[in-house]
């Protein structure tokens, strides 16, 4: 007793000659501290109605400074779960303080990113700058786990103790805070959308006279509040105390067996699997359980909702559920499943197939492919999870897009339909991956060489169609210089040339001057077809939101003879000028100058834009639908319609665009109409045959019929599902 007195003692006074002359270390040197530490997590809603879950956990650990070194080691680690042990956790770790900050993280090399990012944590709670205690409010920087942090230190003296606060503001880092994942992109436009998320964590630390840290406690939240707050509030609320046990002589030193040099920011890799490793084992359990979510999902189709059971989360429990599954418990699942013809029975199928595209795991997607290349669905539902799947890939990476590039090479037996959309989904699963930098160049290039190559080879305008939709859907940032010879070579169809140019759309604020490059020799070329000039226009008029380009082509458009083509552009100007749509928003303010001179000449409405917007400052949330008409030079009514309809909210953005362009439909169905009225011997019947000899004996001029060209292209979040073509000679079998 009187020997660790005595020791206690000699460190005391070590401190109280040397502290005037060293920087001091946040644990003294040569001694044993033992920390009880308490954590208790509590996540849910605080309005409309409160609901609640808890977390605790309770744990023992000590700390020893020796020779620059801090070494930690947690002996006792217990939670509120019922669950296995955890040999991990009780894996020494050892970091340097310089400062106050951790300036080096070491763990055992066999340690796991769950433990570790706890280890992690641990160690940054104890920073603390010493040196600055002086001043009673001061500011300063630190490096976190979640990276370099803004934090503000208000100091306060008590008797012999000294109380620190320390408030930090996680939403300030450089470092994400988790993952935010959606699977419609972000909406980038400048607009009132507040982030509704906010995190922060107050730490109060009492030092006693020697500034050993006594006692420490840390409240943490994580908020969100979406529609500017307004609506409901969730939260994650974490309360942690620190209390010293002892301080004791060391007895037996902490040491690590084989050292590892680690970050001390946390490591996010564990998203995909956020179990550490310790997935669900029971698959019969597993199996049982996503089963009987589906039932409960069937039974909630009776319910009758009033303003209770509206936060339902039984399919996201379902979803989930799904995640944990391998391909052998996806088929079991599909065989137990498809069994049953009972109403109740087909519904939990039609729940079924519309989760399963929206899972996003890798076996998930292997599933869908195996389904499809054994042809053990129907087209429609082959489709349907084609379409769907791509959006909702959480972690795609080049292994996952080789498996899938099956899709490209279906076999014949299947629907063409099908086929079709498969490339199409493989070039948007191209898209997410690359797109985040999961892929080499050489694995992209591989696939521009592709569909390009594709269209070359191919003869057919559904083809050429469907092959620059797909190169389109990997939204390369230099589209434009690809697609550059297809829109300006005057050789080919002036079909293919506008579907090249809609596929190009992606480029027009990127590179405006490669746009201007593109479409001012088209513009002024009044031989081109009107089509083809309109939507030159319209790349030129959206790529660049300057005063000087809407000049440029005010007073180009004074000069231009085509109506059509005028009112395009008046119509475009006047939409534009009252838009509150964001994106729209320089061009709005341009616009709005220069509407007054632009005048109305002709009344030619079968080409025009017009847009419908509206936009919710308050809530953080709007819209827009957008028509883009273009006449056909013969018939002048509109022969293609772009429709354009948006949605934002929460910070992300839907989007749905349709292209149809129909040429010679209506001749085409006259004659589908005159063959109904003839016998199948080829005869007339006697009414038509008199209505014929009067048309012959007025000798009208017979003009020839327009062929056939009809065409529509169908996109969600500007990425092509679906693409079509008929002509003449398709037609008749359609």
């Amino acid at each position: 007793m009187y020997d660790r007195l005595g020791f206690i003692v000699a460190v005391v006074s070590c401190y109280l000659v040397q502290a005037s002359l060293c920087n001091r270390d946040l644990f003294p040197e040569g001694v044993q501290l033992g920390y009880r530490w308490r954590a208790t997590t509590h996540v849910g809603t605080v309005f409309p109605s409160e609901h609640l879950t808890n977390y605790s956990i309770e744990a023992y650990f000590l700390v020893q400074n020796d020779q620059n070194f801090t070494n930690f080691q947690i002996k006792e680690f217990k939670t509120s779960e019922n669950q296995q042990e955890y040999p991990w956790i009780t894996l020494p770790f050892r970091c340097v303080y310089r400062d106050g900050e951790v300036q080096k993280f070491e763990s055992e090399s066999g340690d796991v990113a769950g433990s570790l990012n706890i280890k992690r944590a641990l160690a940054t709670m104890f920073q603390l700058k010493l040196d600055s205690l002086r001043r009673p409010s001061f500011a300063s920087q630190e490096t976190g786990v979640y990276g370099k942090c803004n934090v503000q230190y208000l100091v306060t003296k008590e008797n012999n103790n000294t109380s620190v606060k320390k408030i930090i503001n996680f939403s300030a880092c450089n470092n994400k805070l988790g993952q935010q994942w959606s699977n419609t992109p972000p909406f980038t436009c400048p607009s009132s959308y507040q982030d509704g998320s906010m995190s922060h964590s107050v730490r109060t630390y009492i030092l006693d006279d020697i500034n050993v840290i006594r006692y420490l406690n840390i409240i943490g939240t994580v908020e969100f509040q979406p529609f500017q707050a307004l609506a409901e509030s969730h939260h994650i609320f974490v309360n942690q105390t620190f209390e010293l046990d002892h301080i004791f002589p060391i007895g037996e030193p902490i040491t690590l067996v084989s050292k590892l040099d680690d970050s001390i920011e946390y490591d996010f890799e564990h998203y995909e699997d956020p179990t550490m490793g310790f997935k669900p084992s029971n698959k019969s359990l597993l199996l049982s359980e996503i089963l009987d979510t589906l039932g409960q999902l069937t039974e909630s189709l009776s319910w009758e909702i009033g303003t209770t059971n509206l936060d339902n989360q039984t399919e996201f429990r379902a979803l989930e559920l799904m995640w944990w599954l391998d391909i052998s418990d996806w088929m079991t699942l599909y065989d137990t499943i498809k069994i049953g013809t009972s109403y109740s029975q087909e519904t939990i199928q039609h729940f079924f197939w519309d989760l399963v595209p929206q899972v996003g795991s890798a076996s998930s997607v292997e599933f869908i492919r195996e389904l499809i290349n054994s042809q053990k669905i129907t087209s429609f539902l082959a489709t349907g999870l084609l379409i769907t799947f791509p959006y909702h890939v959480r972690y795609p990476n080049e292994k996952l897009l080789k498996e899938s590039e099956i899709l490209l090479y279906l076999d014949r037996d299947l629907e063409n339909e099908v086929r079709k959309v498969a490339i199409l989904s493989f070039a948007s699963l191209i898209h997410k991956t690359c797109g985040k930098g999961m892929c080499s160049d050489d694995t992209q290039n591989k696939y521009i060489k592709l569909f390009l190559d594709k269209f070359i080879e191919s003869t057919s305008h559904s083809r050429q169609m469907l092959f620059i939709e797909a190169f389109s859907n990997m939204k390369i940032n230099n589209i434009l210089d690809f697609l550059q010879p297809i829109i300006t070579d005057h050789n080919r169809s002036r079909h293919i040339r506008l579907v090249a140019i809609w596929a190009a759309k992606s480029a027009t604020t990127a590179h405006p001057d490669k746009v201007a490059e593109v479409f001012w020799p088209i513009l002024t070329n009044h031989s081109e077809p009107l089509e083809i000039r309109t939507s030159a226009l319209n790349m030129l008029m959206m790529s660049q939101p300057t005063v000087s380009r809407f000049l440029t082509l005010y007073w180009f458009m004074q000069a231009e003879p085509s109506q059509q083509i005028y009112n395009f552009y008046y119509t475009t100007i006047n939409s534009m000028a009252n838009s509150k749509y964001p994106c729209y928003d320089k061009y709005s303010k341009i616009a709005a100058q220069i509407v007054r001179f632009v005048q109305h000449k002709w009344h030619h409405w079968a080409t025009g834009n017009y847009l419908l917007d509206y936009e919710d400052p308050m809530r953080g949330y709007g819209g827009i639908v957008q028509t883009i008409l273009m006449a056909n030079q013969r018939t002048g009514f509109p022969s293609v319609l772009q429709l354009t309809a948006e949605q934002h909210s929460f910070g992300t953005s839907s989007e749905f665009q349709i292209h149809i362009k129909a040429e010679g439909l209506a001749d085409s169905l006259k004659k589908e109409l005159f063959n109904t009225m003839v016998k199948p011997s080829g005869e007339t019947t006697d009414s038509f045959k008199h209505l014929h000899d009067v048309l012959e004996k007025a000798k009208f001029a017979i003009r020839e019929d327009e062929n056939l060209h009809f065409e529509t292209i169908i996109k969600i979040n500007e990425q092509t599902i679906y693409c079509h073509h008929l002509n003449r000679t398709t037609f008749k079998s359609f």
